[in-house]
């Protein structure tokens, strides 16, 4: 046999290995669809039970016999708010489920300077009340969802912006460099800061690291970490308590999405 050639059984051996890992995959899509599709079920069913319970809590408050006391009118309020924060729960399980759906162009010029631009139009209230800035260094265009990026940078400033010191102004700067087919991007704050112990497990669905005092869902980094991933990349944070932190990922610079 010549030297360097493959035996008929090591040959064998590499066919059925490879057939095994695309029926691997296969039913791996498979089930991904499957949950999607339970995720995106469960959301729409659980709305309308949702849309009862808010509907006749603002008729039972309408009703009240003349204006409701202290207590009554606390009560209410909390009523009132956990039914927003379920249905925000709901929509940002719904969202989740539907990233990487089929059908999604992967392939579109995105400029992120537009994005940051039109971000930090969206927080102009929020930048103002606070004293805060969103600045950058010149960012790239890049290849992918266009709808999916411009939530990305949303909810890394949103983050930033809602979890900021209260004795100072949020400062927040972006700034990109590019690495062979990749961008690597930094979006860094001066804001509350994560424990290293957290660094992980924040980008976990529904994972909240603070108390109600700082509204959310803990979906606003499942997201982006889901977000990025279809995109073939990573993200990270580095950070300590106190002292900021700094939400690093990558985006394609050019082609289609990369296979998983």
């Amino acid at each position: 046999m010549p030297e360097g050639a493959t035996r008929p059984a090591d040959a064998e051996r590499i066919r059925v290995l490879e057939q095994e890992l695309a029926e691997a995959r296969s039913t791996l899509h498979a089930r991904e669809e499957e949950m999607r599709q339970f995720a995106w079920m469960a959301g729409h069913d659980l709305q309308e039970p949702l849309r009862t319970v808010h509907a006749y809590a603002e008729l039972l408050q309408r009703q009240w016999p003349g204006s409701p006391d202290e207590v009554a009118a606390e009560r209410f309020q909390f009523l009132f708010d956990a039914v927003r924060r379920m249905r925000d729960l709901i929509n940002g399980l719904v969202t989740w489920s539907r990233l990487g759906a089929a059908g999604q162009n992967y392939n579109e010029s995105v400029d992120t300077n537009g994005l940051l631009s039109f971000a930090i139009s969206t927080f102009r209230t929020a930048l103002e009340s606070s004293g805060g800035a969103i600045t950058s260094d010149p960012l790239p265009v890049v290849r992918g969802n266009t709808a999916q990026i411009t939530q990305l940078f949303q909810n890394l400033l949103d983050n930033a912006l809602k979890f900021r010191r209260r004795e100072d102004s949020p400062r927040i700067h972006a700034t990109a460099v590019r690495n062979d087919d990749r961008w690597s991007f930094a979006i860094s704050d001066n804001g509350l800061g994560i424990d290293a112990a957290y660094h992980e497990r924040v980008f976990e669905p529904f994972k909240r690291l603070h108390g109600r005092e700082y509204a959310g869902t803990g979906m606003g980094l499942a997201l982006c970490k889901r977000i990025v991933e279809m995109h073939g990349g990573r993200i990270t944070v580095e950070s300590e308590p106190g002292r900021g932190s700094t939400f690093r990922f990558t985006l394609p610079v050019h082609g289609d999405r990369p296979e998983n």
